[in-house]
Order: structure tokens, then C-alpha cells, then sequence
């Protein structure tokens, strides 16, 4: 990540921005739900390998049930309509879907456990990682670094 060679004085105010930067996802000042995020991350991470394949096949076969839902259906057909430009069928379809929603004719309980698939894309996991690698780097990174401006003096 570390593309040029540092002087101390940048290497430790690098070092400094990166510990706030975690500090300020760890604490959630505007309530983004970063926080929350990442303590639900943190928690799966603690899973041991058979628990999350148990949580992970819990989800997979609860996205394959939605996948025959009528509501699921219906929005595919909506979807198939859209596309050909048939308004009117979208419409009724639409219909269909609200009726279905307001009389609550299919309910599909979701697992109980946290969703594993919602990690994958999260932002904030992914400035909490790049922060992380970036105090990993500046805490291996070699001190023989010599100003190529200043080469000559020291020669």
C-alpha cells in the first residue's frame, strides 16, 4: 500500500491519521451504524470455522426459499415486463405484489443469526481493513531509508 519511501516525520503522522481513522469507525460519532457494523463483524470473526459454515448454509438455504416466494415471482415477472416495455403488465403485477404484501399470505422467517453475505461489501469494513494494513505496514516499515536529495553529503 506503501508506494514511496517515507521520512520518519511522514511515517508517524501517517501512523497517527490511521489510529484516528479507527478510532473514528470504532466509535460511530454521527450514528452511521459503522460501530454496530463492525462489532457484528468482529463477533463472526470470533466464530469458530464449523459455526460459520452452519450460520453461512443457514443463509444460502433461506435466499434459495425467497427464490420461491410468490412475491420473488412476481417481481421477476415485473422484471420480464419492464424490460419488454409493458407498462400494463408491470401495473397488474404491481397490484398483485401489494396484495400479497397487505395480507400477509407468504411470510419467510429469516435466520435469526447476523447475515455473513452483508460483510462482503461494507465500506466500513473494507477503511477498517485498508487502516489496519496501513499500521501494519508503518509498523514493519525499515528505517535505512536515506534523502536521495541528501546522498552526497553523507558520501
Amino acid at each position: 500500500m506503501i508506494t514511496k519511501p517515507m521520512t520518519k516525520a511522514e511515517r508517524e503522522a501517517m501512523y497517527s491519521r490511521a489510529k484516528k481513522g479507527i478510532d473514528f469507525l470504532l466509535t460511530d460519532p454521527n450514528n452511521w451504524g459503522t460501530r454496530i457494523t463492525l462489532e457484528a463483524w468482529f463477533k463472526w470473526n470470533d466464530l469458530s470455522h464449523n459455526d460459520q459454515v452452519k450460520i453461512l448454509n443457514d443463509w444460502d438455504k433461506y435466499y434459495e426459499d425467497v427464490k420461491q416466494t410468490p412475491s420473488y415471482m412476481i417481481f421477476q415477472e415485473m422484471r420480464k415486463a419492464s424490460r419488454k416495455g409493458n407498462i400494463t403488465r408491470v401495473k397488474e403485477l404491481a397490484n398483485d405484489a401489494k396484495q400479497i404484501r397487505e395480507n400477509k399470505d407468504y411470510i419467510l422467517k429469516k435466520p435469526t443469526s447476523i447475515d455473513p453475505w452483508e460483510f462482503r461489501n461494507n465500506e466500513a469494513i473494507k477503511a477498517y481493513e485498508q487502516l489496519q494494513e496501513v499500521i501494519k505496514e508503518l509498523t514493519n516499515y525499515p528505517d535505512n531509508f536515506q534523502d536521495e536529495d541528501l546522498g552526497d553529503v553523507f558520501k
